[in-house]
């Protein structure tokens, strides 16, 4: 395996880990200050705007996740 395949996968877990997290925050407490004050929402809005096969697969989960 290569490093390039290598640094693919470990970045396709991060990615994961990354929206299992951003579902999970809104269950909390004031959430949406909370997201909003770390960055996420702004992260979330470029990710709409990237159009690589990588950003492609993940625009549904952004979606869902902003449209809650």
């Amino acid at each position: 395996m290569t490093y390039e395949d290598e640094y693919g996968k470990e970045a396709e877990e991060w990615r994961e880990a990354l929206f299992t997290l951003v579902v999970y925050l809104p269950t909390t407490a004031h959430a949406g200050s909370l997201l909003v004050s770390a960055g996420l929402i702004p992260i979330l809005v470029e990710l709409l705007r990237l159009r690589t096969k990588k950003a492609l697969r993940n625009i549904p989960k952004a979606v869902s996740f902003l449209t809650r």
